[in-house]
């Protein structure tokens, strides 16, 4: 009776552990044909949207490619415009270069010449070689900064804002209502835009009146990118400007 009982206990223990056995087995495949499946999924997606990519086992990942075809530019002119966020970003470019031991147009204070458009005389004297970043105030003039910054070779960069939270910003940074006589008061904006000043008044405010931020009281963002006063009344100039600016940019 114990020699039966005894066969009986390893049989049921046997019985035991190969159950356990064989349950272990089917979870691994069942999980091995997910991950497959998985695998499968993903390296397809990622077929169809790399076109690039030729198909075989030995592709690169995503992130590789993306590095290998991502190369730092050396050459940068960012144009500054006021009351867009550009001291941030110009923040950016000057930590940027100065990590990468690169060069920067500079002038002897935070301005470039501006409100005059950009001359090579503006800057402080380059030496050792051509520079690689320009990110101070400048106000953009095509043939002198092409010259600096060859288009073959370098990223030309700006940023804009709504045209109206600009104005808005740059009207109450510059105090344009006391330049004007209409007070440095919270409603000093309100009065500016129902007064109705001529335009001419506008246009010479910068010498008229002593400040030169007084050049912004009209569409400031396109002052900054380099459109002269003259061609502010017209429309067909102010659009071919825009598209000339796009192509520059």
């Amino acid at each position: 009776m114990r020699i039966f009982h005894g066969s009986f206990v390893s049989r049921l223990l046997c019985l035991f552990v190969s159950l356990c056995v064989i349950s272990l087995v089917y979870v691994y495949v069942v999980n091995e044909q997910k991950l497959s499946g998985f695998r499968r999924t993903t390296y397809r997606t990622y077929r169809i949207t790399h076109k690039n990519v030729t198909k075989t086992d030995h592709d690169l990942l995503p992130t590789q490619l993306e590095r290998e075809s991502c190369v730092p530019m050396q050459q940068v002119l960012f144009l500054k415009t006021h009351k867009t966020g550009s001291s941030t970003m110009a923040n950016i470019f000057f930590r940027y270069g100065d990590s990468r031991n690169l060069t920067f147009v500079l002038g002897p204070g935070t301005l470039l010449g501006w409100p005059n458009k950009f001359r090579i005389a503006f800057p402080l004297r380059f030496f050792s070689k051509a520079p690689n970043i320009l990110c101070s105030h400048a106000r953009f003039n095509k043939q002198p900064m092409n010259w600096l910054f060859p288009k073959e070779t370098s990223k030309y960069v700006t940023i804009l804002r709504n045209p109206v939270d600009n104005f808005e910003s740059v009207f109450n940074f510059a105090h344009l209502g006391k330049s004007f006589g209409l007070g440095d008061n919270l409603d000093s904006l309100e009065k500016f835009l129902t007064k109705e000043l001529p335009f001419n008044q506008l246009q010479h405010a910068g010498k008229i009146k002593g400040g030169v931020m007084s050049y912004l009281a009209r569409n400031p963002m396109l002052f900054d990118l380099g459109l002269s006063f003259k061609y502010y009344q017209n429309l067909t100039a102010v659009n071919e400007y825009i598209q000339f600016l796009d192509n520059e940019f």
